[in-house]
């Protein structure tokens, strides 16, 4: 089970939820803060708590979001990350979704 979170106005900070290694049974966040030296993500500091629902909200509360498709690239420059959007949940949602790129209108749910 590994998680990855990006924060939309941080853009050189990640964090990737995981089970811990150093603690077995717990959780781990690990930060990751990009290099302009190395060019890359570099881990700065962990975080281990005994439940996952303290970790999220830790992460809320810092303002990150999960990054449901892509996976965590040690590489990937920070301005060329673009979230996968989310799609609409609920059947309103769809539908207003739906009429918006009918009438060619660029649509600001969920980016």
């Amino acid at each position: 089970m590994v998680y990855y979170f990006f924060n939309p106005k941080r853009k050189g900070i990640r964090a990737i939820l995981s089970m811990s290694a150093k603690e077995p049974g717990r959780y781990q966040i690990t930060y990751f803060i990009y290099s302009q030296y190395s060019n890359k993500f570099i881990p700065s500091s962990d975080s281990i708590r005994d439940n996952i629902r303290v970790c999220l909200e830790q992460l809320d509360d810092e303002g990150f979001q999960r990054e449901k498709v892509k996976r965590f690239d040690l590489f990937e420059v920070p301005e060329a990350f673009v979230p996968t959007r989310i799609i609409p949940m609920t059947r309103c949602e769809r539908m207003t979704e739906r009429l918006l790129r009918e009438w060619g209108i660029e649509s600001s749910v969920a980016v």
